[in-house]
Protein backbone atom coordinates (compact mmCIF):
# COMPACT_ATOMS: atom_id res chain seq x y z
CA UNK A 1 0.00 0.00 0.00
CA UNK A 2 2.84 2.40 0.85
CA UNK A 3 4.65 1.74 -2.44
CA UNK A 4 1.39 2.29 -4.33
CA UNK A 5 0.71 5.56 -2.52
CA UNK A 6 4.30 6.79 -3.02
CA UNK A 7 4.26 5.90 -6.73
CA UNK A 8 1.01 7.82 -7.22
CA UNK A 9 2.33 10.84 -5.30
CA UNK A 10 5.55 10.89 -7.34
CA UNK A 11 3.51 10.77 -10.53
CA UNK A 12 1.31 13.64 -9.38
CA UNK A 13 4.27 15.77 -8.27
CA UNK A 14 6.32 15.23 -11.42
CA UNK A 15 3.53 15.00 -13.96
CA UNK A 16 5.13 11.81 -15.27
CA UNK A 17 3.92 8.23 -15.34
CA UNK A 18 6.30 5.50 -14.26
CA UNK A 19 5.67 1.87 -15.18
CA UNK A 20 8.56 0.31 -13.24
CA UNK A 21 9.64 0.30 -9.60
CA UNK A 22 13.30 -0.50 -8.89
CA UNK A 23 14.01 -2.03 -5.49
CA UNK A 24 17.68 -2.31 -4.55
CA UNK A 25 19.62 -3.20 -1.44
CA UNK A 26 18.41 -5.57 1.23
CA UNK A 27 14.73 -5.02 0.41
CA UNK A 28 15.30 -6.54 -3.01
CA UNK A 29 15.67 -9.94 -1.29
CA UNK A 30 12.10 -9.83 0.08
CA UNK A 31 10.45 -11.97 -2.60
CA UNK A 32 6.97 -11.90 -1.04
CA UNK A 33 7.01 -8.11 -0.59
CA UNK A 34 8.24 -7.58 -4.15
CA UNK A 35 5.45 -9.78 -5.54
CA UNK A 36 2.86 -7.92 -3.46
CA UNK A 37 4.27 -4.59 -4.64
CA UNK A 38 3.90 -5.61 -8.28
CA UNK A 39 0.36 -6.88 -7.70
CA UNK A 40 -0.79 -3.86 -5.69
CA UNK A 41 0.73 -1.18 -7.92
CA UNK A 42 0.18 -2.89 -11.28
CA UNK A 43 3.75 -1.90 -12.12
CA UNK A 44 6.74 -3.98 -13.13
CA UNK A 45 9.10 -4.46 -10.16
CA UNK A 46 12.83 -4.99 -10.74
CA UNK A 47 14.57 -6.22 -7.59
CA UNK A 48 18.34 -6.26 -7.09
CA UNK A 49 21.19 -6.15 -6.66
CA UNK A 50 21.10 -6.76 -2.93
CA UNK A 51 24.49 -5.17 -2.22
CA UNK A 52 23.73 -1.89 -3.99
CA UNK A 53 25.64 0.35 -1.57
CA UNK A 54 28.89 -1.58 -1.90
CA UNK A 55 28.50 -1.91 -5.68
CA UNK A 56 27.85 1.82 -6.01
CA UNK A 57 30.91 2.64 -3.92
CA UNK A 58 33.13 0.39 -6.02
CA UNK A 59 31.57 1.82 -9.19
CA UNK A 60 32.36 5.40 -8.18
CA UNK A 61 35.98 4.41 -7.60
CA UNK A 62 36.16 2.55 -10.92
CA UNK A 63 34.73 5.54 -12.80
CA UNK A 64 37.29 7.79 -11.09
CA UNK A 65 40.11 5.40 -12.05
CA UNK A 66 38.95 5.24 -15.68
CA UNK A 67 37.86 1.59 -15.64
CA UNK A 68 34.44 2.85 -16.75
CA UNK A 69 34.22 5.98 -18.87
CA UNK A 70 30.77 7.04 -17.67
CA UNK A 71 27.97 6.33 -15.23
CA UNK A 72 25.96 4.82 -18.09
CA UNK A 73 28.77 2.38 -18.88
CA UNK A 74 28.99 1.39 -15.22
CA UNK A 75 25.22 0.83 -15.06
CA UNK A 76 25.41 -1.45 -18.10
CA UNK A 77 28.19 -3.40 -16.38
CA UNK A 78 26.12 -3.80 -13.23
CA UNK A 79 23.13 -4.93 -15.28
CA UNK A 80 25.25 -7.58 -17.00
CA UNK A 81 26.96 -8.75 -13.80
CA UNK A 82 24.22 -9.07 -11.18
CA UNK A 83 20.88 -10.82 -11.12
CA UNK A 84 17.81 -8.62 -11.14
CA UNK A 85 14.53 -10.40 -10.53
CA UNK A 86 11.45 -9.28 -12.44
CA UNK A 87 7.96 -9.30 -10.96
Amino acid sequence: VCYDRAAREIGELTGQRFDTIHIIGGGSNADFLNRLTAERTGKKVLAGPGEATAIGNIGAQMIRDGVFTSLQEFRRGVGESFDVRKY
